[in-house]
């Protein structure tokens, strides 16, 4: 963990109110999939005086990339940023999935919480995983689906709200032909639920909100069968059976 400053390079919205930022930085080159980092900008502090904590979406070499979807004022202020303005990071933070070689995989998303499960899919077709990404949003407006994701998907299936395939029913289905080894998930505590009731093993990543992001003042506080736990510490990535929702 390293706090550091750092130039952007990009920061382009990609579908309107979904951002993708690119810096460069070395610190975090080997940073784990489902670790995250916190971002403060120098001279906003007074109108965001807490940091941002964003996952890691894509490392390539010293560039890092982060993608995000302007839901408040502190994304909102993120949006505004150009190439050249800095930003500060702290990280890597948080712990990392556990992880299988040669295995059939589902990356279960919802929404911008597949951009969490991105460098894990990365990371497990290196490892030599089969990998099916079934991305759930509300309508194409929020599709965020890109050239990374294609690169390591052996399948993508996308179910929307609008034509009702988004439906757990449906995804339940979905999930048993494939009838994989094991499921990662993001974005849906209604799927959350759902891994929950079935046979797969199955571990998900949370977007809980957070106020330090280093385990001090239990903001992002979950319960779970052995009491309660820190989102920012003690994961943000945990078996779903460990998750009480």
């Amino acid at each position: 963990m390293k706090v550091s400053t750092h130039s952007i390079l990009y920061n382009n919205e990609i579908k309107k109110g979904y951002f993708l930022m690119g810096f460069e930085c070395n610190t975090l080159k080997k940073a784990e999939p489902g670790q995250f980092i916190t971002i403060s900008v120098d001279g906003i502090e007074a109108n965001m005086p807490l940091r941002r904590p964003f996952t890691i979406y894509k490392i390539n070499n010293s560039t890092v990339e982060i993608l995000y979807k302007v839901v408040g004022k502190g994304t909102k202020l993120f949006s505004t940023l150009k190439p050249g303005d800095t930003i500060n990071i702290l990280g890597p933070l948080g712990n990392s999935f556990r992880m299988f070689e040669n295995s059939k995989i589902i990356l279960l998303g919802r929404g911008v919480g597949l951009a969490s499960l991105a460098c894990l899919g990365d990371s497990l077709k290196k490892l030599g995983c089969d990998i099916t990404v079934i991305a759930s949003f509300k309508d194409e407006s929020s599709n965020i689906i890109d050239d990374y994701i294609k690169s390591f998907s052996n399948d993508i299936i996308v179910v929307e709200d609008e034509d009702g395939t988004s439906s757990c029913d449906n995804v339940r289905k979905i999930i048993e032909g494939i009838n994989p080894d094991v499921i990662y998930s993001c974005g849906s505590k209604r799927l959350l639920r759902m891994l929950q009731k079935m046979k797969y093993k199955s571990y998900v990543t949370l977007e809980e909100r957070m106020g330090c992001g280093l385990g001090a003042c239990l903001t992002c506080a979950i319960k779970t069968p052995s009491g309660y736990k820190r989102v920012c510490k003690d994961g943000p990535c945990f078996d779903v059976m460990e998750v009480i929702i």
